[in-house]
């Protein structure tokens, strides 16, 4: 005999793990970087930092990401996070989201603001002293030159 909460208990019943946030693993990611690897004759700890610097990277844009979507901006944050870096065609993106050029400029000066704030504090958790932050930022910028020089 079924009781009738047994369809909701079933729906609604904790799962091991349930709260936990889950972490996808593409395979195609992991042998790309383990071919880049491969390829490179860099030291061991140099690719040890630089799979440091990519995840932690990933993980304050992803971080970003997900403080516009709640604020209801994914379009201003899909627009802009390709030129957190560099050079940015305001007058094109403005026009795509029916801003002006200035506004386009604040809101990636906001983003880049903000995008900071997030990679210092991300940067904290890994550092014993909040002393070292900037010795640890002067080494991902570091790890980063490299990358590009290559």
């Amino acid at each position: 005999m079924r009781s009738v909460g047994g369809p909701w208990r079933h729906k609604t019943t904790q799962r091991r793990g349930g709260h936990v946030k889950m972490l996808t693993i593409e395979a195609d990611d992991f042998e790309q970087q383990y071919q880049e690897s491969l390829s490179d004759t860099c030291t061991p700890e140099l690719l040890f930092d630089r799979c440091w610097v990519d995840t932690l990277l990933t993980n304050v844009v992803s971080e970003l990401r997900a403080d516009y979507q709640k604020a209801e901006k994914a379009a201003l944050f899909d627009a802009l996070s390709p030129y957190l870096a560099g050079g940015l065609p305001r007058d094109v993106i403005g026009k795509q989201l029916g801003m002006s050029a200035e506004a386009v400029a604040m809101s990636l000066h906001r983003m880049r603001k903000r995008y900071g704030e997030i990679l210092r504090r991300s940067i904290a958790d890994t550092v014993a002293h909040p002393d070292d932050i900037e010795d640890e930022l002067s080494r991902l910028m570091e790890v980063v030159a490299t990358r590009q020089a290559r």
